[in-house]
């Protein structure tokens, strides 16, 4: 990859609220991370109204342990601190998921047995009040 290519995808990511990038093409490639903050206007816009539920570890993603039904659906209450489901990180380790306040399970976004990563997703929650 030339430099100006590079300079030119840095350039645009300037203009985008991203702070981490990373390319991988035919064997070579780059990532950075930027501390730079996002533009301003991106600081006045309204709170988002769900609030997202991440994965606190790599693993496999369980929505129940095995042999017991998935207990967690679309429209589901759901209150402060439950534990909607498990990362299974190594054979026999589980790392539970919970959930930091309460609200309406709104949008699974992730499936029993996936593979998540650290901070991925898994679920959009609308809390209680909104």
């Amino acid at each position: 990859m030339k430099t100006e290519q590079i300079k030119e995808i840095l350039g645009w990511v300037k203009t985008t609220d991203l702070t981490s990038v990373s390319l991988k093409e035919k064997g070579s490639g780059f990532s950075f991370t930027t501390t730079e903050h996002p533009d301003e206007s991106f600081a006045e816009m309204p709170q988002a109204h769900y609030q997202v539920v991440s994965a606190p570890a790599i693993g496999t993603f369980r929505w129940s342990r095995p042999g017991h039904p998935q207990k967690i659906e679309e429209g589901n209450s759901l209150l402060a601190e439950e534990t909607i489901g498990y990362i299974e990180t190594l054979p026999g380790k589980t790392v539970p998921v919970k959930v930091a306040s309460s609200g309406r399970a709104a949008r699974i976004l992730v499936e029993d047995s996936s593979p998540v990563a650290y901070g991925q997703a898994l679920l959009f929650i609308e809390p209680d009040g909104k």
